[in-house]
């Protein structure tokens, strides 16, 4: 079976996004492998690349370990140049043309679409713009976790319910939009790019999740890694949606499992919920 072999930071948190695009890559007809790499070396990655010669190489890179990232993939591409290699994240979508030079793809935006395109041969060497939003697929867990039994091992793990963010804090890359990158893409791309994305412009759109994809994750966590006491949501703002929130509020106990989440002092205003539930009758 074809090979893509996943890279990104090391976490004690399990790489959600990556678990997400390992199911993509299933869905095309890949075997999907995660690496993770400490503190910046990448010598066990390396390893792998040489274990399971896959026939392509995805990272996700921040900005602060893009660095070290572009020096390696630099070094793989001329010692491998049979391995196509694809980034996507942050650091990529605010600045592909910097990213460009150190990989065959650069996805934007949200990664779904633009990774099955790649992954089908439908995508062009280059930068891949996001052409539709994806609902999410599920996450490929159980490979992770017999890679890195530590993670299964963990009592509590993450999952995210939705991306994006409602509000527009000037220091987070939530608030970037379309037009501060536009001077990297073509007028194609960027036409691609503003009919994909919303009235905003926002680089990375809000997507959010069924309660029931929620639940049906919480259980396969359960089954794949039964040491799990509790669940922890990533999204940077829990409970966005009144409604959205109190299906989950209804459906979750039948869980078994306590969770933790971070939302605004106002998402738990007992008069703002019964002034929304007035405005929803």
């Amino acid at each position: 079976m074809r090979k893509i072999l996943f890279g990104a930071k090391y976490s004690v948190i399990e790489p959600l996004g990556l678990l997400h695009l390992a199911s993509v890559a299933k869905q095309e007809g890949f075997d999907p492998h995660v690496s993770l790499v400490r503190d910046r070396e990448f010598r066990d990655f390396d390893a792998q690349v040489k274990r399971l010669s896959p026939e392509y190489v995805g990272f996700t890179v921040y900005t602060g370990n893009h660095l070290q990232t572009f020096e390696y993939l630099d070094s793989l591409r001329k010692r491998r140049p049979d391995i196509k290699v694809v980034i996507g994240g942050p650091h990529p979508t605010f600045f592909p043309a910097d990213s460009s030079p150190h990989a065959d793809y650069v996805v934007l935006s949200e990664g779904f679409g633009g990774l099955r395109e790649v992954l089908s041969g439908r995508a062009q060497k280059g930068i891949v713009p996001i052409k539709a939003q994806e609902d999410f697929p599920p996450s490929e867990r159980e490979g992770f976790y017999k890679a890195y039994p530590e993670h299964r091992a963990n009592p509590i793990k993450s999952v995210i319910t939705a991306t994006g963010c409602p509000y527009s804090c000037t220091y987070c890359y939530n608030s970037c939009t379309l037009e501060a990158i536009a001077g990297s893409l073509t007028e194609g791309q960027r036409k691609t790019m503003a009919q994909a994305l919303p009235s905003s412009g926002r680089l990375f759109p809000k997507s959010k999740r069924t309660v029931q994809a929620v639940l049906d994750e919480v259980e396969e966590i359960k089954r794949s890694s039964p040491e799990t006491r509790m669940i922890y949501f990533q999204d940077d703002v829990f409970g966005a949606d009144i409604n959205w929130t109190r299906e989950f509020a209804k459906a979750y106990p039948a869980t078994g499992l306590p969770f933790h989440a971070q939302l605004r002092f106002e998402y738990a205003d007992p008069v703002r919920i019964m002034v929304e539930r007035e405005l929803d009758d």
